[in-house]
């Protein structure tokens, strides 16, 4: 429940520790965006992170889902018999390779030696509430109600939505998930300012089948996004070697990924999920092999 609590499993295993925490902790674009370039607290989360995994291996590990028993999920509606007019899943998996092989200069590579953390997802019943809404037929947008549209899911629920669907056949939309990193003691631990620098900048996944790859499992109503940062220029890869041995058990960092929202209709974001490493010890990492 806290940072610093012993992160260990039922059987006494320890792990690299992480928890769950609420999306108003992280900044995301506001309802007018557009035309006043202010930021607000997300009007919480789609999607409830109820595993993690962190695990080190010689290679990356992409597309998890078949590899590992996925978490059961319940809704509130299960007993309804509900058809489903969405396509958006019930698990959404999110990975992040970081590569820890030191980069050399001049040279590119799109694998290597590193980490990945891999992060589960499931879908929160008011999400599902809010898309058998605006999936049925002969939904009206106007015929919402909304006290603040700046605290709204719906518009982010729209937008995941979309991206589901167009997602896998359009990599410039595909192009608009969007990582929002926050590490929270920076200035405690003493990380160096050509690394801090870039602390709490979200970026966006620009290049579909090179930083990111989408995998789709709608038999097991699953979604998988891959990120991998073994592709990024130098500097950022020598930041994360860098880390990795004096900085990564003595940071507190939370990770949130939402689609970029742009037109008014799309806005507020709300992020799709979040979850927070709690000094992550290396020597806990599972080893891939």
């Amino acid at each position: 429940n806290e940072p610093k609590d012993t992160p260990s499993n039922d059987k006494g295993e320890m792990f690299a520790g992480w928890r769950n925490v609420p999306g108003e902790i992280l900044q995301i674009r506001s309802q007018g965006y557009n035309a006043s370039k202010l930021k607000v607290s997300s009007p919480g989360e789609l999607y409830e992170c109820v595993a993690a995994d962190v695990f080190e291996s010689p290679s990356r590990y992409p597309d998890m889902a078949p590899r590992v028993q996925l978490p059961k999920t319940k809704f509130i509606d299960d007993d309804e018999g509900i058809v489903k007019t969405w396509r958006s899943p019930d698990i959404f998996i999110i990975s992040i390779a970081l590569p820890t092989d030191p980069p050399k200069i001049g040279r590119t590579s799109s694998d290597g030696g590193g980490y990945t953390v891999t992060m589960y997802f499931k879908m929160k019943d008011d999400t599902r509430e809010i898309l058998r809404r605006v999936t049925a037929d002969g939904y009206d947008p106007s015929s919402e109600v909304i006290d603040d549209p700046q605290k709204s899911k719906v518009n982010a629920v729209r937008l995941l939505e979309e991206w589901v669907r167009r997602a896998p056949v359009d990599d410039k939309f595909q192009s608009r998930f969007k990582v929002v990193p926050n590490a929270h003691n920076l200035r405690e631990i003493g990380l160096p300012g050509w690394i801090s620098k870039y602390n709490g900048k979200p970026f966006l996944i620009k290049r579909p089948g090179v930083t990111g790859f989408l995998c789709s499992h709608p038999e097991l109503s699953c979604v998988e996004y891959d990120i991998t940062l073994h592709p990024f220029p130098y500097l950022a890869k020598q930041g994360i070697c860098y880390m990795k041995d004096s900085y990564f058990k003595r940071v507190l960092v939370t990770f949130g990924f939402v689609i970029e929202g742009r037109a008014d209709d799309e806005l507020p974001e709300c992020l799709i999920g979040l979850m927070q490493l709690c000094y992550p010890d290396p020597q806990y990492a599972i080893q891939a092999s």
